[in-house]
């Protein structure tokens, strides 16, 4: 009579590569409920040879099966209880060569900064790395964010990155549970940007005599959250030239110029996140003489006499 036997579940647990090839560490636990005595066999068989397999036993009639193939390929995992066979076997098990995680690269466009409740997507260049899963995580000491990563159109990975909190977190990338070169990385999450919260001064905002104008003004973002400062001036065509660079004392305040050289009409948008700052777009003209400020200015309306220079900050 042979003896009456339940495999309840059979369950791969992970996979742990090894230099130089993948090793394949496979934990088989069989829980069986059996009237006789009798003890699991397990043969693992590759197309060349047959792979020694360890059985231990564990709690609540369950056994730990562990095997370590040296070469990739398919194997075939034969389980058996006192010589009969179980149902459904044998199972089919695919070994693939080990990823490079030195060849793995991560774009650094996303983790220039974020805020509260944006998406944030980091790009992951896996494509001369090889076969392998990225993961991440992103924390500081107070909480976690949800980490998200889903293969892209180009053959990478992208890594999403949810922030439901502000301050500083240190993001880890992992390829086949190794860090990739450069983690952790360093994401500072803002609070919402509010454009009403900046504020825009300075006599570059306002006209003047082109001999003796000071075309700088301050942008000042404090208490704004993150965001992106641009700045977009539109005027005399070759007539002049856009600078920004942080004041030295407080990086929430960035210096902006344009040094003119032509008199005309300028239309200066200040915008924070997309959105216009209070007063924002600033008009003003600048002429040779106040008495050709008027003629100056109708002159310099004429569509293609205007180009636009465009600058950025992220704070």
């Amino acid at each position: 009579m042979f003896p009456y036997f339940i495999a309840k579940h059979v369950r791969h647990f992970r996979i742990v590569p090894i230099e130089p090839l993948s090793v394949l560490i496979l934990n088989h636990f069989l829980s069986f409920f059996s009237f006789f005595a009798g003890k699991p066999e397990v043969i693992v068989r590759g197309i060349h040879n047959q792979i020694p397999v360890t059985i231990d036993p564990i709690k609540y009639n369950r056994y730990k099966c562990t095997y370590t193939t040296q070469a990739p390929g398919s194997y075939l995992v034969y389980v058996s209880w006192s010589g009969v066979s179980i149902p459904k076997m044998p199972l089919k098990v695919n070994v693939t060569l080990r990823g490079d995680v030195s060849k793995v690269r991560v774009l650094e466009d996303g983790l220039r900064g974020s805020f509260v409740g944006k998406e944030t997507k980091i790009n992951v260049d896996t494509s001369k790395a090889g076969p392998g899963d990225v993961t991440a995580t992103c924390t500081n000491s107070k909480c976690s964010l949800r980490c998200d990563a889903i293969e892209n159109s180009e053959g990478g990975v992208t890594v999403s990155v949810y922030p439901t909190e502000a301050g500083r977190f240190n993001l880890n990338i992992y390829y086949d549970g190794e860090k990739v070169p450069g983690s952790p990385f360093h994401l500072r999450v803002g609070e919402q940007p509010d454009a009403s919260q900046v504020r825009v001064r300075g006599p570059g905002i306002e006209g003047g005599l082109i001999q003796y104008f000071e075309s700088t003004f301050l942008v000042e973002t404090q208490g704004a959250g993150a965001g992106q400062l641009a700045v977009k001036i539109r005027g005399p065509k070759q007539g002049f030239k856009v600078d920004m660079k942080r004041e030295t004392f407080n990086d929430r305040n960035i210096i902006c110029r344009y040094d003119p050289i032509e008199s005309g009409h300028y239309v200066i948008n200040v915008t924070w996140s997309g959105r216009h700052v209070p007063r924002s777009p600033f008009e003003g003209s600048s002429s040779s003489s106040s008495s050709s400020s008027s003629s100056s200015s109708s002159s310099s309306s004429l569509p293609h006499y205007y180009y636009s220079l465009f600058a950025s900050f992220l704070c």
